[in-house]
C-alpha cells in the first residue's frame, strides 16, 4: 500500500516502469490513492498493465488529480488486455464513469468504483 505518500507522477512512473519489467509479478493489489498522481503517472500505470502486473486484481487511483488523457490511456490498456485479472478499479469521482473504462470493466465483469476525494 503506497497510498497517502507524495510519490508524484514521476515517482509513480518510475515504479510503473519497474513493474512493467517484471517486478512483483504476483502483486494482487496496488493502492496509489492520495499520492499526487498526475496524468503522466496514470499513463505509466496503464502501460505497466500491458507488459506486467498480470496478477493484479485491485487498482486504486482515487484522491489524485489527473486529466482525461490519463483515463483514456487506462481505458485503452484495459480494452487491449492489460491487467487481465483486474476485478476492482477505484477512480476519482470525475473519472469513474468514463465510457471506455466502464465498458472495459463491464466486459471483464470488474467493479469500477467511484471514490470522491
Amino acid at each position: 500500500d503506497l497510498s497517502q505518500n507524495a510519490l508524484s507522477g514521476s515517482g509513480v512512473a518510475a515504479l510503473a516502469g519497474a513493474l512493467a519489467r517484471g517486478g512483483l509479478p504476483r502483486l494482487k493489489s496496488l493502492q496509489l490513492y492520495h499520492t499526487h498522481l498526475d496524468t503522466v503517472g496514470v499513463e505509466a500505470v496503464a502501460e505497466s498493465g500491458k507488459r506486467g502486473l498480470r496478477a493484479l486484481e485491485s487498482l486504486s487511483l482515487h484522491g489524485n488529480s489527473f486529466a482525461t488523457a490519463g483515463v483514456d490511456a487506462l481505458a485503452d490498456a484495459l480494452r487491449g488486455g492489460a491487467f487481465p485479472q483486474l476485478k476492482r478499479l477505484v477512480l476519482p469521482g470525475q473519472h469513474w464513469q468514463h465510457g471506455g473504462v466502464k465498458a472495459a470493466c463491464e466486459a471483464r465483469e470488474a467493479l469500477c468504483v467511484d471514490m470522491r476525494g
